[in-house]
């Protein structure tokens, strides 16, 4: 008898919006009717062991609020996540409630947010690093947005990168 080696199936496939990728990591959720906030130990996971969730591609498909929201909730649960890869999204200013509280998820280290539509955001983000309750950011790149001809936004990006940098 000979055994064939096959692929794993990937859970994210191309005929997928970005809201259908995010329920098929199958992410946890949180209970909100306890008090521990973590999952039980009977409910752990694979997911729970993700380091890198790469969910990239989607720019000519539906990327929503509600995907983002529920993406970044299901990052919340995951212990070991350290990094996020949204490229080529669509990502614009009307996702910068979402794409900041990306930033407050002290485990994330490293985010790819390159090749998306933000304009403002850009300024936003650049707040955000130099802040010092992002000191857990390691490496982020924003390369291919919308905001290189915005001196506001790329000074305070610069800012930011800087504070990362003496951060390290």
């Amino acid at each position: 008898m000979i055994l064939k080696e096959s692929k794993p199936k990937p859970l994210v496939n191309e005929n997928m919006n970005f809201m259908e990728a995010v329920e098929a990591l199958g992410l946890p959720r949180p209970d909100f009717n306890t008090k521990n906030k973590g999952p039980k130990k009977s409910e752990i996971s694979l997911t729970s062991l993700l380091e890198k969730i790469d969910l990239s591609g989607f720019v000519n498909k539906r990327i929503s609020r509600a995907g983002l929201n529920e993406l970044i909730t299901g990052m919340e649960q995951i212990p070991c996540i350290r990094t996020l890869i949204l490229r080529n999204n669509g990502i614009g200013d009307e996702h910068a409630e979402e794409i900041l509280r990306i930033f407050n998820n002290r485990k994330i280290k490293s985010i790819d947010l390159s090749q998306n539509n933000m304009e403002k955001l850009g300024a936003y983000i650049g707040r955000k690093l130099r802040d010092e309750t992002c000191s857990h950011i390691t490496w982020i790149d924003l390369t291919q947005n919308q905001f290189y001809d915005d001196s506001t936004a790329n000074s305070l990006i610069i800012a930011g990168l800087k504070k990362i940098q003496s951060t390290i």
